[in-house]
C-alpha cells in the first residue's frame, strides 16, 4: 500500500493557531485584513450548503467540511495514480468522497491536511464512481484547479473528526468481491501475526495477518498490506501483547464472509474515542466480567433446528450464518420430494440431504429482487439463488 502521507492513525490532534495581542499598542485592522480573518474563522455571513443537498452539476456552492481521511488512490499492480482522495464530513455528520485529479495534486497536496476544516467553493459534483468508494453518498466532489480552498479555524468542534459505516460481520457475505463500496468493520483484536515480507509480481510487500471478534463471538480475519501493515504491527507492539484493543478498519475489501483485506484507501484506528467504540468496549467489559461457557458443535447443531413455520418468521438479526438451519419435519402438504423438485431448491447454497426428512437450507431475505425467488405453497419462504446449478 502507498498512503498519501505517514500519519498516526490511532488518534488525531489539532492545534489552533493563536496570536498574542500587544497590550501597549492599539492596532487598526484594515478591511482586507478583516475579510481574511472572517474567512479564516468562517463568519456568520457565510452561506454553506450541506453535503446532503449537493446534486449533479452544482458548481457554485460553498461547503464547510472537515477532511477526515486523505489518501492517494492508485493501482498497486503498476502504481498507476488515479488521484488524491479524501473523505469529507460536514456539520450534520454527512459524508462525501472528494477527488483531486492527478494533474492537480501538486497544487492541493499542501493545502489539504487530514483533520482540518475548510471552506470549499468552485468545485464540481458528479455521480459516484463504480468502484472503491469510501462512503455511500451517491455523489462525488471533484476539486479542480479553480477550486478555492480556505482553512477555517475557531468554532469547528461541531464537525466530527471521523465517520464510519460499520458493517456487521454476519452481513459481510453480501459484499464478497464487490468493491463498489469499501467496507468499515469494528472488533476486538484477538490475534496479531508477525510482519512478513512476501513476493508478489516481482515486488516485495509487507503483510500482517490479524483477527478480530465482534460481541457475538464471530471471528473475522484481517489482512493488511504495505505501510498499513507495518504501522499496525508497530502500534500493536507498543500497546503490548496483553492489551485489550478495539480496532476500526476503514476502506477494506471483503474477500469472503469471514475475511477482509486492506486497499490503498484503508486506514486503521485503535481505541478511537467515538461513540461506536465506546459502546463496543463497554459491552465487551460486561462480557469479560460474565463469561459464557463455549458451546460444543453438538449444542450449536441442536440449537439450529427449525421447522418450516419457524423459518417463515425467522428474524434476520437473530440468524447467524455460522449455524446451519435445518428442516427437521415437513407438513404433509409439503413433503420432501416436493421441495426437491422445486427449481429454486437447485440454487440453494450448501444443500445437503442428510436423510429422508432432513435438509440443510440457508435462509436469506429479499433485499435484492434479482437474487431472490419466492417459493409458493405451504411453509414456503424466500431463498437466495446461488450458482452452480448442479448442487442437487
Amino acid at each position: 500500500s502507498k498512503p498519501f502521507q505517514k500519519k498516526n492513525l490511532q488518534q488525531a490532534s489539532f492545534v489552533s493557531a493563536t496570536r498574542r495581542r500587544n497590550p501597549v499598542k492599539s492596532t487598526t485592522t484594515s478591511v482586507p485584513e478583516l475579510q481574511a480573518i472572517q474567512a479564516k474563522m468562517g463568519s456568520a455571513g457565510d452561506e454553506f450548503t450541506p453535503l446532503s443537498q449537493l446534486e449533479y452539476g452544482m458548481d457554485k456552492c460553498k461547503v464547510r467540511v472537515r477532511v477526515s481521511r486523505l489518501w492517494e488512490s492508485f493501482n498497486p499492480k503498476d502504481d498507476t495514480l488515479f488521484g488524491l482522495d479524501c473523505l469529507l464530513i460536514d456539520d450534520q455528520g454527512k459524508t462525501m468522497q472528494a477527488r483531486v485529479e492527478p494533474g492537480d495534486i501538486e497544487r492541493f497536496e499542501d493545502l489539504l491536511v487530514e483533520g482540518k476544516v475548510y471552506a470549499l467553493s468552485d468545485f464540481h459534483v458528479d455521480s459516484q464512481r463504480d468502484y472503491y468508494m469510501s462512503c455511500s453518498n451517491e455523489w462525488t466532489m471533484y476539486i479542480r484547479r479553480q477550486t478555492v480552498v480556505t482553512e477555517i479555524e475557531g468554532d469547528i468542534d461541531s464537525i466530527p473528526l471521523h465517520s464510519f459505516e460499520f458493517v456487521k460481520f454476519k452481513d459481510l457475505r453480501y459484499r464478497c468481491d464487490d468493491n463498489s463500496l469499501l467496507t468499515d468493520v469494528l472488533g476486538h483484536i484477538v490475534y496479531v501475526g508477525e510482519l512478513e515480507e512476501v513476493s508478489k509480481k516481482s515486488r516485495i510487500i509487507e503483510i500482517c495477518n490479524a483477527r478480530i471478534r465482534d460481541l457475538r463471538g464471530r471471528a473475522l480475519s484481517v489482512t493488511l498490506f504495505g505501510d498499513v501493515a507495518s504501522g499496525f504491527t508497530e502500534d500493536m507492539l507498543e500497546k503490548g501483547q496483553d492489551a485489550s484493543v478495539v480496532a476500526a478498519f476503514a476502506g477494506m475489501s471483503v474477500t469472503s464472509s469471514s475475511s477482509v483485506c486492506s486497499t490503498t484507501s484503508s486506514m486503521y484506528y485503535l481505541d478511537l474515542e467515538i461513540p461506536e467504540v465506546q459502546e463496543f468496549r463497554a459491552n465487551l467489559l460486561i462480557q469479560q466480567a460474565n463469561p459464557v461457557p463455549l458451546k460444543t458443535p453438538t449444542q450449536k447443531l441442536a440449537e439450529s433446528w427449525r421447522t418450516i413455520e419457524q423459518l417463515k418468521s425467522l428474524d434476520r438479526e437473530e440468524y447467524d450464518e455460522g449455524y446451519h438451519v435445518f428442516v427437521q419435519s415437513l407438513p404433509d402438504r409439503c413433503r420432501l420430494h416436493q421441495w426437491l423438485v422445486l427449481s429454486w431448491m437447485r440454487h440453494l447454497p450448501k444443500v445437503d440431504v442428510q436423510g429422508s426428512k432432513e435438509i440443510q437450507v440457508c435462509p436469506m431475505w429479499p433485499d435484492d429482487a434479482s437474487s431472490v425467488v419466492q417459493a409458493e405453497g405451504e411453509g414456503a419462504g424466500c431463498y437466495r439463488r446461488n450458482e452452480p446449478d448442479d448442487l442437487l
